[in-house]
């Protein structure tokens, strides 16, 4: 461990046997606690390896299968249409050209979830808040899951003067990876529904849905990294509701999931506002 020094001061001696005892005994007792606080670092170091490990091994496990899927419906259908252009009829090419695009944005989504994760985990994220109308924000993520919601009825129930201080960018992913998330595990064609509200203790946001719910202690294992709904047939990496968490939390709110009585699951929001919004003149 080292080299223990002692240098008695000039008017003292050590000259006894009881005081050489007792020195062996506080350089005995040194040592051990040294030999206690490396063993615990070492303890520390190899929980933090098996837990990184562990976590490499449910990335590889979440989004081995996820990312292979989608290629190889990309590369089957793009090589029909090299090989059998000719031979196909025009329904079939427009339904591979149709499968090709939709494979590619359920790849990029993935990819973008993992990157979002990387991103949040490594501190990087910096939120820039600006006040914006939620009915704004709602709009434009309903917009680029148009494709995704096609066939169903989604009710929106927002006041039209709610206004939010968010980062727009951040919080407009909540919201799409929220609604996708809501398709995904439910019929389709059925109605998903978007209501929000302010009250004292600032905004309040509801996304439900009328499909089989959490299943029995789910709303709490959805927010973890990589689990995927029990439901079947359910895709993706698990990371969907974890970012929205993330991004939450640091705009300094909060997000639970619950099942509804009448049935369904439903996703609560709560984001403190700093102040009273800005005047907004009305045209």
């Amino acid at each position: 461990m080292g080299v223990l020094a002692v240098v008695p001061e000039e008017s003292a001696h050590l000259d006894s046997p009881e005081q050489f005892h007792l020195l062996d005994i506080f350089a005995s007792q040194t040592a051990l606690a040294i030999e206690r606080a490396q063993s615990a670092d070492a303890a520390r170091e190899a929980q933090l390896r098996a837990e990184t490990e562990q976590m490499r091994s449910s990335l590889l496990s979440a989004v081995s299968h996820d990312l292979r899927t989608p290629l190889a419906a990309i590369t089957g259908a793009a090589s029909s249409l090299r090989s059998q252009s000719q031979q196909l009829s025009e329904d079939t090419r427009h339904e591979l050209l149709e499968s090709i695009e939709s494979e590619a944005e359920r790849l990029s989504r993935l990819v973008n979830n993992l990157l979002e994760m990387t991103r949040i985990e490594a501190g990087s994220v910096q939120v820039r808040r600006e006040w914006y109308p939620l009915e704004e924000l709602t709009g434009a993520a309903l917009t680029r899951l148009d494709r995704v919601l096609e066939g169903r009825k989604v009710t929106t129930s927002l006041p039209p003067d709610l206004m939010v201080s968010v980062d727009a960018v951040l919080f407009e992913q909540v919201l799409w990876n929220l609604l996708e998330n809501a398709s995904k595990y439910t019929p389709a064609g059925s109605p998903i529904s978007i209501a929000a509200w302010e009250d004292n203790e600032g905004v309040a946001m509801e996304i439900s849905d009328s499909g089989p719910g959490f299943a029995s202690g789910e709303e709490l294992l959805v927010w973890d990294k990589f689990y995927r709904g029990r439901a079947a047939g359910a895709c993706g990496a698990g990371l969907g509701l974890p970012i929205c968490r993330a991004i939450v939390t640091a705009h300094g709110g909060r997000i639970d999931a619950a099942n509804q009585p009448e049935g369904g699951a439903v996703v609560r929001i709560r984001l403190p506002q700093p102040g009273p919004p800005p005047e907004v003149p009305v045209d």
